[in-house]
């Protein structure tokens, strides 16, 4: 078991290194991030889906009035507004859209750089 070591005290998991010719070769993994993320689509998801419910999303002028609505909903629950900056600004814009299966959720989520840069 040479040139093996075992890190047991990481209480997020088990840390495996193994050394080849002298190199130090590990892996991590964040697991947290990509599950902040789903749980953000997941949520962006739900409010685009109920608002859905109330407005017609066919054009995009409709998509619009839903970005705009979903915007307010949002402005109004900090702890949400909050959750999604971080989840874009870790998994990225482009990433979140592609998760979320809503015809407005391109123009919702593009309100993000309103929020995190406003004028």
């Amino acid at each position: 078991m040479s040139g093996t070591s075992w890190n047991l005290n990481n209480l997020g998991g088990l840390n495996v290194r193994s050394i080849v010719n002298g190199d130090q070769i590990g892996n991590q993994y964040n697991y947290s991030q990509k599950q902040n993320l789903i749980e953000a689509a997941s949520e962006i998801q739900k409010l685009l889906d109920n608002l859905s419910q109330k407005y017609p999303v066919t054009t995009d002028a409709q998509k619009q009035v839903i970005a705009a609505e979903f915007k307010k909903e949002v402005d109004q629950k900090p702890e949400l507004r909050a959750r999604i900056i971080a989840a874009l600004q870790s998994g990225g814009a482009e990433t979140l859209k592609q998760l979320c299966n809503h015809p407005a959720a391109e123009i919702a989520i593009a309100a993000y750089e309103g929020w995190r840069n406003p004028q």
